[in-house]
């Protein structure tokens, strides 16, 4: 599937969109489904950030969240869909700050699906709290 260079695009051949994350290579941009299979806070760079494991039986890529320590709605077991350019960081691929949408409870997701203002005003209230903010300091060292 490919997906055509935009209007006034420097763009000499067409960008491939990869379906599958056993196909996805670096630089190549990615529109792929699974399940995530794993879910870490980490720190790059010294701020925060989290990582989902997502996988499709093809593969596994991270969808890594820069600033946050979780996403609201996703976590281990929950389908999702995410989108973006794929990169390679500790020899593994990943997709910074993807597009992403949670797949419905019907479809073995045990995540809600979250209303994006209420997830901005929850994460605005969890990066408020001193105490989550040690925590987020000590697991960052």
């Amino acid at each position: 599937m490919t997906d055509a260079a935009s209007p006034g695009s420097s763009a000499d051949r067409p960008r491939f969109v990869v379906m599958s994350i056993g196909e996805a290579s670096p630089q190549v941009r990615v529109d792929v489904s699974g399940m995530i299979c794993s879910v870490r806070v980490l720190g790059i760079g010294g701020a925060p950030a989290c990582s989902y494991t997502l996988a499709d039986g093809t593969g596994q890529l991270d969808l890594l969240f820069l600033g946050r320590i979780q996403v609201p709605g996703l976590e281990n077991g929950c389908r999702c869909r995410a989108e973006g350019m794929v990169a390679i960081r500790d020899d593994r691929h990943v997709i910074w700050n993807p597009r992403y949408r949670i797949e419905p409870a019907d479809r073995a997701c045990s995540a809600p699906v979250v209303d994006g203002d209420r997830t901005k005003r929850r994460i605005l209230a969890v990066s408020r709290s001193p105490a989550l903010a040690g925590q987020i300091r000590d697991s960052l060292r």
